[in-house]
This record gives C-alpha cells, structure tokens and sequence, in this order.
C-alpha cells in the first residue's frame, strides 16, 4: 500500500519581460503567452562557448523580434474548429 501525500512546489509567480520591462502575475490573463529561452550553447559556439542563456519576452516583443521569421508549421485552434464551409446542411 501507498500513502500519497503533496508537497507543495515551486513555481513561476510573477514573469518579467526582459525587452520592455512588462510583467504578469501567476494568475493573470497572458501569463501563459510569455516565451522563456533556456539554452545551453554548444562548445564550437564561436563567442558563447558553453554559456547557459535565458531571456523571458511577452509575446508582443516576441512577435516583434522574431515574427518576421516564424514557420508556422500547425495550427491548433483551426484543427479542432470545424470549417462552416465544409458542413453538410
């Protein structure tokens, strides 16, 4: 027999934006938008050899900085919403 019991863990209650300096709490509507970069640089990097790099961005400074070179491979919310065009009447 197994008696479970929970530990309280830790987690992420406030993100800042590393380019604009915008916040959200925990709780907070676009919290889930932020994108946080966590990467370890390989040794042939030229500069970074072996740096462990992170940058937290909300999604408008994301988009701004990178939306030019997205490849939208998949869109989530088109699969699952069905197409008026294609329903039978």
């Amino acid at each position: 027999m197994k008696l479970l019991d929970a530990k309280p863990a830790p987690f992420v209650q406030l993100i800042l934006c590393d380019k604009c300096g915008g916040e959200k709490q925990h709780q907070e509507p676009g919290f889930e938008e932020f994108v946080c970069i966590d990467h370890h640089c390989g040794y042939t990097t030229v500069e970074d050899d072996g740096k462990h790099i992170q940058v937290d961005l909300c999604y408008a400074c994301f988009k701004e900085m990178l939306g030019p070179y997205w490849r939208v491979k998949y869109n989530w919310i088109t699969a699952i919403e069905p197409n008026p065009s294609k329903l039978k009447t």
